[in-house]
């Protein structure tokens, strides 16, 4: 506050201050806009912008370092004190919980991260593999994946069930209790769901290499919901607590085109393409 009682700094001058400064306009004023913000370019892409690149390529590994590839080849110990030490680290750096302050969903979310970094360093064992022999894939599209809850069954499928137990009993839960936690995943309703959810457990249990695409609905296919005696429709909000079971990659898009045909691909006989002006 200045001497006289006003709140605007001398360096300013007191239209400017009125005309800019929300709630405080005179008769001859007029009120000016802020003008929008505008994301810039930072960092290293600036960098590579004002060297004449296209600031949008990410550098790569200059070599490769032998510890990381043997820690990325080498399963994580399956021993109580290290699945303990995992379930913790993620209590405390994940979701910054202390003993006082956690919960039983808590506690679901730090086993169930703890059993994803098991899982995601075998997909990308078998991932790359199957790069490696040029392996074909199968790609099955439904719009329903009936998946079910997904924490009991990956214990069940790393055979690390009694290991978690014993954990969550350390820390004052049962594995029953937080198995509960899990909401199913709001992605199918029906026989087409579970059709699909089957096909894709088989080609795993198969070993044949493939993967599911789907919709992800935000608020689920529906909740059913009976009031005044009728059915009524409600959002499935399944997706408002994290969902250790899925990985955004918001670097990776694809468009989607409408309408179109089918036409042959003039190098390859036997491959199709999709063509649209839409």
């Amino acid at each position: 506050m200045n001497q006289d009682g006003s709140y605007f700094s001398m360096t300013i001058p007191p239209s400017t201050a009125k005309a800019t400064t929300p709630g405080v306009h005179g008769p001859d004023v007029p009120s000016v806009q802020p003008t929008p913000l505008k994301r810039v370019v930072s960092g290293a892409a600036l960098k590579e912008l004002l060297a004449g690149g296209g600031g949008t390529q990410a550098k790569t590994p200059s070599c490769e370092d032998t510890e990381f590839r043997a820690y990325a080849h080498s399963e994580i110990a399956r021993d109580v004190a290290t699945i303990k030490n995992s379930v913790v680290m993620h209590l405390t750096a994940t979701f910054l919980r202390t003993p006082a302050s956690m919960d039983s969903g808590h506690a679901y979310l730090a086993s169930a991260f703890s059993v994803r970094d098991r899982l995601l360093q075998r997909w990308n064992l078998t991932n790359e593999y199957h790069d490696k022999i040029g392996a074909k894939r199968v790609y099955y599209m439904s719009l329903e994946f009936l998946i079910g809850r997904t924490f009991d069954n990956a214990l069940l499928a790393l055979q690390l069930r009694d290991e978690y137990a014993k954990v969550l009993g350390d820390v004052g839960f049962r594995l029953e209790d937080i198995i509960d936690e899990e909401r199913d995943a709001a992605l199918g309703n029906g026989g087409l769901g579970r059709l699909a959810a089957c096909y894709v457990d088989s080609m795993a249990c198969m070993n044949y290499p493939g993967w599911g695409y789907g919709l992800r609905y935000r608020y689920g296919m529906f909740q059913q919901q009976i009031l005044n005696g009728y059915q009524v429709e409600a959002p499935d909000c399944w997706l408002d607590s994290p969902n250790p079971w899925e990985f955004p990659r918001p670097d990776v898009t694809y468009p989607v085109k409408f309408y179109g045909h089918l036409v042959r691909d003039p190098e390859v006989p036997y491959r199709y393409k999709w063509e649209s002006d839409v």
